[in-house]
């Protein structure tokens, strides 16, 4: 049976950024913005889905798992995201 690999991408490491401004370095923790990691499959013959909306993950998760090929599903998250807060602050650092 062939593999499915889920990234979650939340375009950017520690906050990210919110836009690309040409010229403007990133900053060296960041991820390229807007990178379509699915695509790294479909070179090796796989299939690669991005997913952008919660409502379309179950979906695209049964499409990946049906394709009976490798697949990648490219999960997209806001990069602004804050951390779910935890019982232990052990568990947010």
């Amino acid at each position: 049976m062939p593999i499915t690999f889920v990234v979650i991408n939340n375009n950017g490491i520690g906050g990210g950024v919110s836009e690309y401004i040409p010229g403007k370095p990133l900053p060296t923790s960041t991820y390229t913005l807007g990178a379509r990691y699915e695509r790294v499959i479909e070179a090796f013959g796989g299939v690669g889905y991005c997913v952008e909306k919660v409502a379309d993950l179950g979906p695209t998760l049964d499409k990946a798992l049906a394709s009976n090929r490798p697949a990648l599903v490219n999960v997209l998250i806001d990069p602004k995201a804050q951390r779910k807060p935890q019982k232990f602050a052990w568990l947010t650092r």
